[in-house]
């Protein structure tokens, strides 16, 4: 009697799947993050945009060392949002501040060899102070903070009081 020479590999393909499957359920794949930052809606529009007036600007500009300049002057990173706080509310009703917080703007622009933790920080920093005034106009609106808000239109009615406005130029 003769034994055969092959071996069954029917059920190999099978295993294989199997295995394949396996690896495919269990391993995750890293997803980049970025900033959440929320666009306007694309309009068609030809729009003529309004020149913003100067006493309406906060300028903030990272230069190449990750050192602020805020209004061409030097500022540590742990007095941005008080700054910007002061500057956006106007309690003191100087001439060179807006006259409303509807009316202020914050341009911010880096540096190409800025870093990106940088960037980040000084980012987090801006939205931070926005939402210290959201949730002291949340108080005095709703008696609640900005985040206990549930309903959008709540939210929004805050944040019109204090527009979150920033324009952010591409690195030079």
């Amino acid at each position: 009697m003769k034994l055969p020479t092959e071996i069954n590999a029917s059920s190999m393909a099978d295993v294989a799947f199997l295995l394949l499957i396996f690896f495919l359920v269990t391993t995750t794949i890293d997803q980049d993050k970025g900033l959440t930052v929320r666009l306007p809606p694309m309009e068609f529009i030809e729009q003529n945009p309004q020149p913003i007036h100067k006493r309406n600007l906060i300028e903030i500009f990272i230069n190449q060392d990750d050192a602020l300049l805020v209004n061409d002057k030097d500022m540590k990173i742990e007095e941005l949002s008080t700054f910007i706080t002061s500057f956006v509310q106007n309690k003191e009703k100087l001439k060179t501040r807006p006259k409303t917080p509807k009316h202020a703007v914050i341009s911010l622009q880096c540096d190409k060899q800025t870093s990106y933790n940088k960037y980040v920080e000084v980012h987090d920093v801006i939205k931070s102070a926005y939402h210290k005034m959201w949730d002291a106009q949340a108080q005095i609106m709703y008696q609640a903070d900005y985040d206990a808000l549930g309903s959008n239109d709540l939210r929004k009615s805050v944040r019109t009081a204090y527009p979150y406005k920033i324009s952010e130029a591409e690195p030079f």
